[in-house]
């Protein structure tokens, strides 16, 4: 009983940090390919249309390296220079997001978007006019709630680890497209913490049932 009791904290330790690091897994890390180029296969949105000419929000991508599929993962276009006819498949470059104010500040958006596409609402297509208008500047008049919505990116987009996201840049042979995933901020000292306290708290019942066990020992004596 007393090494159940002494062992529970490391046993629920363990198991936090593996469901903390499964809930966060990345769909594709690209990490090894970037500056490789890769075969992109965009697939037909999900989300609507916007204003019946433009698509906005989440789509599936396919991506290959030398006829072998790697995965697919969910992306957004941030590219508003050049059309394609879906689905399409070209190549593209990939190029890691992090350390890139402007292309960190588009995934920012691209994170709004949400999981999965959610249809053709007017906070999608605000959502992509701001990131469209990264590559095709003022293009895009803001509104209020565009206008609120970067105020909140300037505000916030530097607090997000984007090490998982990356940019698939297809130059002027496809459309850019880039992956909405982006890696958990490391909490080592939650965990220190959560540890602790769970040692102390197994040290404290340790220590109560001996207590109990040399009570009994003595009045049985």
């Amino acid at each position: 009983m007393k090494k159940i009791a002494y062992l529970t904290p490391f046993i629920c330790l363990v198991a936090l940090m593996g469901s903390s690091a499964h809930a966060h897994a990345s769909p594709l890390n690209l990490s090894s390919y970037i500056g490789q180029t890769v075969s992109m296969t965009v697939e037909p949105y999900a989300s609507g249309e916007n204003n019946g000419s433009f698509y906005v929000g989440l789509t599936d991508v396919n991506i290959a390296k030398n006829g072998i599929a790697l995965g697919s993962f969910e992306a957004f276009c941030d590219d508003f220079n050049h059309e394609i006819s879906l689905p399409d498949t070209y190549s593209a470059v990939v190029t890691a997001v992090a350390g890139n104010t402007t292309l960190e500040q588009e995934a920012y958006y691209g994170l709004l978007l949400g999981s999965s596409p959610s249809g053709n609402s007017t906070m999608d297509s605000d959502i992509q006019e701001l990131i469209w208008n990264f590559s095709a500047p003022g293009h895009f008049a803001l509104n209020s709630e565009m206008a609120n919505l970067q105020t909140q990116m300037l505000a916030n987009y530097q607090n997000v680890n984007y090490s998982s996201s990356f940019y698939l840049n297809a130059g002027n042979g496809g459309q850019s497209f880039m992956t909405t995933a982006v890696a958990p901020t490391p909490e080592p000292s939650t965990l220190l913490l959560l540890g602790t306290g769970l040692l102390l708290t197994a040290w404290y019942a340790r220590r109560r049932l001996t207590g109990q066990l040399l009570s009994e020992l003595n009045t049985i004596q």
